[in-house]
């Protein structure tokens, strides 16, 4: 909760929400990406429960952005608990087309004809490079931009400061704003979370937050377009109503925020709010 919260103190509302869409439901980084409105669902004769339908991915090839089939073709439904159907309708309220050049037919350059959940400030698609050095990266480390890893490059990477003026959450350099001046009014600055943490380490924290709350193996491999592992086991067990239930009442204890008399909050984003 305060990795999202801190990406979207750097970059807005949007990325506070795509990161905790991809810890609670452990949807890849170009999932997220390629996610368009008319995809997060409520319940309706497919299922019983709020979910996402993941049919595309954004991808990157030669500096362009396409859409294309899941990895290893891993279409599938991911049940969402209510909490986080509510914030994603916020996006989708006021989701756009992407201002990719259009088509004689119609569609984006990219491939789509629907408006994008997950857009930049001028309606631009994410890149990967560019997220986890501005974005990511400097919220998991406390540094901006985040290090780069190439040999034989260096950069000077500043503290992001979270001073009440003028930030908190607006990373140096700031326009006007000369970098020793930016040093005397910081207060104070982040400190890392998770050193070097990438968009799809909440892959596998959310793969190893269901094992911890016992979440059968099926629903699991299900969950993040796994397929069958080929265990006979796996073969004669069928996921139910029952196991998505189970599953969404963890991802709400998880999810939601605790006031100090141990009552759970009624909303999520209002009680994150108050510890920011």
């Amino acid at each position: 909760m305060l990795l999202a919260e801190r990406c979207g103190l750097l970059a807005g509302e949007a990325e506070f929400i795509r990161v905790l869409v991809m810890a609670f439901t452990g949807l890849r980084w170009g999932e997220t990406v390629g996610l368009q409105a008319s995809y997060v669902r409520g319940p309706d004769r497919r299922r019983n429960h709020c979910y996402i339908r993941v049919e595309w991915q954004m991808i990157e090839l030669s500096g362009r952005l396409y859409l294309a089939a899941p990895k290893e073709g891993s279409r599938r439904d991911v049940d969402v608990p209510r909490w986080l159907f509510d914030l994603l309708q916020r996006l989708t309220a006021r989701a756009q087309r992407c201002r990719c050049p259009r088509r004689d037919d119609g569609s984006s350059a990219c491939g789509s004809r629907e408006a994008f959940v997950f857009l930049g400030r001028d309606r631009g698609h994410a890149r990967r490079s560019n997220y986890a050095a501005r974005v990511f990266r400097p919220a998991a480390d406390g540094l901006y931009p985040a290090e780069k890893r190439r040999r034989g490059y260096h950069t000077d990477p500043w503290r992001v400061h979270c001073s009440r003026e003028p930030f908190p959450g607006l990373p140096v350099p700031v326009a006007g704003i000369h970098r020793a001046k930016a040093e005397q009014v910081a207060e104070c600055c982040w400190a890392p979370l998770v050193t070097g943490l990438t968009p799809h380490g909440l892959r596998h924290g959310h793969q190893t937050a269901m094992g911890r709350d016992r979440v059968p193996r099926v629903l699991r491999r299900d969950r993040l377009g796994h397929g069958p592992s080929g265990d006979i086991a796996d073969h004669y067990t069928h996921i139910g109503d029952e196991m998505i239930e189970d599953l969404l009442a963890c991802l709400t204890r998880r999810g939601t925020p605790r006031s100090r008399g141990g009552r759970a909050s009624t909303s999520a984003p209002a009680a994150s709010r108050a510890r920011r």
